[in-house]
Order: C-alpha cells, then structure tokens, then sequence
C-alpha cells in the first residue's frame, strides 16, 4: 500500500510538489480533494429518469425551459430526454447546460445537479486506494521511498564491489565488508 500512496503522489504535480515540501498535509488534501478526478458518465438521461431524480419544481423548471425554447439545439436536447435520452457527459451539453440553466433563471444548484449527471468527481485517493488519504499513508509513503534509497544504494554498491573485483563470489560477509554494511 506504501508503494501505491507514493506512486499516487508522484502522479499528482500539486501532491508531489507539496511531498517534496514535506507537507503532507497537503499531500493528504490533495489526494482527497473530490475535484480533481473527474469520469464522464455516458448513460442516456431521460425526462422520466430526471423526473424520479429531482423534486417536481426542479424537473418541471429544467423540461420547462427546455421545451419553451426557440433554440433548435436546446429543442433537439428536449427531444432527446422525452426520447431516447440525452448524453449528459457530452461536451456540446454540458457547455450548454450553463447557458440554457442562466437564461432559464436556474439557481447555481440546479446547474450544478443537471451537469453532474454527466460528470461525477472524485478524488485521487478514492479512485486509487477507495478511500480517504491519511498522514499516516504519507508517512508510509517516506518510508518506503527511504528504503527504496537504500535498497538501490546497497545494489548499486554491491554491483561495483562486483565489477571491481573487490568481491568474487556472492558470500554476505564480503559484500557487506566491500560496501561498509
């Protein structure tokens, strides 16, 4: 798990720089913050999926808007929920689910709710280990990075005993005398 926290880290610009700090709390905010994942969720959203989904004022606000309006792509987008369904994770709908939301008067709320059905978040850490990250995970994260140091350390100097002729045979005792172990 040690190995997984610091390759996580390390494949995080924001984490890693904050590891190399030595802030891990910054480190553990980072891989929890739910921003920074994000999937796009292709399933068709239908009226009726919106409807069981939303309060009745929320659906009846977003339909409403959508069918009242004059714009053939919001149109084709109101056909396609009352049809087949609409791909939320579509970038062309979810570009327009903020404009259509501001000119239909939807709260920020709305918007946001409408456009997570095509886009869910998620951190980091949950998508990689299903969880949280803790400092206690950062911690092991160091520690493994320091043994693998070491490790690379004593193969690195074992192989130039080796090569240096200061040990010919693999006996633990002569390697750990070539290499001061």
């Amino acid at each position: 798990m040690s190995q997984q926290v610091y390759d996580l880290i390390q494949s995080d610009e924001t984490a890693r720089t904050a590891y190399a700090a030595a802030d891990d709390q910054a480190v553990v905010d980072r891989l929890n913050d739910s921003a920074v994942v994000v999937h796009e969720n292709h399933t068709r959203l239908t009226a009726t999926d919106m409807m069981s989904r939303y309060d009745p004022a929320e659906s009846s606000q977003v339909l409403g808007t959508l069918q009242s309006s004059s714009d053939p792509l919001v149109k084709g987008a109101y056909d396609s929920l009352t049809g087949n369904g609409l791909d939320m994770a579509h970038p062309l709908t979810q570009a327009q689910i903020d404009l259509v939301g501001a000119a239909g008067g939807w709260d920020q709320a709305l918007i946001d709710k409408v456009k997570a059905e095509g886009i869910t978040r998620e951190s980091l850490a949950n998508q990689s280990l299903g969880r949280d990250a803790t400092l206690a995970d950062v911690a092991a994260a160091r520690s493994y990075k320091e043994a693998a140091v070491v490790i690379a350390a004593i193969y690195n100097d074992t192989l130039a005993a080796i090569e240096s002729g200061t040990v010919t045979a693999i006996d633990d005792a002569a390697v750990r005398a070539a290499i001061g172990i």
